[in-house]
């Protein structure tokens, strides 16, 4: 699937450890993350944002949900805004965090394709770093990974001969299809000749 420019792969962290999902770096000793700790909010996976989250838990039971999404509600997350949220990204980090948070709170469900683990994964393989890519298949495993079945490929072989979609992204609209999602959170992605598929972003 072609990605966005910002999005596309995983860059190797600086020598300060940039990369990961607020302050999450390849190295063996960082404790491992959930998108709901990004953007800046804590370099501790399990602690404060987590903690901070159960504080705050009565005041967002009746706030807004990301998207205008309803408790509850099953989304299809694309594979740009978890790298974005993974490599928390300086313009679209942001963006997503809050839908991420709601998961992290339980207002949210989020499904994750196998294609799109295998697509984050591949950044940091491509850069040598085995840990981080650990540590980024630890974080998707907090999500409901959804594989690629014979229905799902069958499908999506349908919609990428009706329509202009490309197969990976023909994978990613049969597998919201195929779940029942309410939609998919994607990211400068053209799913405008599929219109009966709710596209979030």
């Amino acid at each position: 699937m072609k990605q966005p420019r910002a999005a596309r792969g995983t860059p190797a962290p600086s020598p300060g450890g940039g990369a990961g999902i607020a302050g999450t770096t390849g190295r063996p000793d960082t404790p491992p993350a959930t998108p709901g700790n990004l953007c800046g909010d804590s370099a501790d996976a399990g602690g404060a944002v987590k903690h901070g989250a159960r504080h705050r838990s009565r005041a967002v039971a009746s706030a807004p949900l990301w998207g205008g999404l309803a408790e509850g509600d099953l989304v299809v997350v694309d594979t740009a805004p978890l790298i974005y949220v993974l490599e928390d990204h300086p313009q679209f980090c942001a963006q997503f965090a809050p839908l991420f948070a709601a998961h992290d709170e339980g207002r949210l469900r989020i499904a994750v394709s196998t294609i799109t683990l295998a697509e984050v994964l591949a950044g940091p393989y491509r850069h040598g770093l085995e840990a981080l890519a650990r540590r980024y298949e630890k974080a998707l495993h907090a999500f409901e990974l959804t594989p690629v079945t014979a229905e799902i490929a069958a499908l999506a072989a349908r919609l990428r001969a009706t329509t202009k979609l490309k197969l990976p992204d023909a994978v990613q609209a049969a597998t919201t299809l195929s779940l029942g999602a309410v939609a998919l959170v994607t990211h400068d992605r053209d799913f405008s000749s599929l219109p009966g598929l709710p596209v979030l972003g």
